[in-house]
């Protein structure tokens, strides 16, 4: 029995302007091309994004076997697609350096040394909570 390939991810053009892009977070008008990601193995739901926003362009195979209802399209948006798919293969065989992020993924912990506390001349540091000013004024503690 011969089992039919499924897409990993479709293509089509917006039946109504609800859908947002998953990056952009932009909407994705009516009538306009997006392109969808299953996030569930049943198929059953879809991430859209712009053309220029998807980033899991195919680096091994076409535009039209990868984008389920690519037969559909108009040929401009073939042609957008196919160059796109052309560019993500030629940027992987060629080694092209990712772009990295700006965000730092490793956690920053900033400590406060006893010198630089600005609470330090409050109460006793040796008891719990001798960091937080006391609620009496000086002469009426007990230390």
């Amino acid at each position: 029995e011969e089992q039919k390939y499924v897409a990993p991810c479709s293509v089509s053009y917006a039946k109504t302007s609800r859908s947002t892009c998953k990056k952009c977070m932009k909407g994705i008008k009516q009538g306009k091309l997006r392109l969808g990601r299953n996030y569930s193995r049943d198929h059953s739901g879809q991430y859209y994004y712009h053309p220029q926003c998807f980033k899991y362009y195919p680096t091994n195979t076409s535009a039209e076997d990868f984008f389920f209802g690519f037969e559909e399209l108009q040929e401009p948006d073939k042609t957008i697609l196919e160059n796109y798919t052309k560019n993500a293969s030629q940027n992987s065989s060629t080694g092209a350096p990712k772009k990295k992020s700006s965000v730092s993924t490793s956690p920053v912990v900033k400590t406060m040394s006893s010198s630089n506390n600005s609470m330090s001349g409050f109460g006793n540091s040796n008891q719990p909570y001798g960091h937080l000013p006391s609620p009496l004024p000086e002469f009426y503690s007990s230390g």
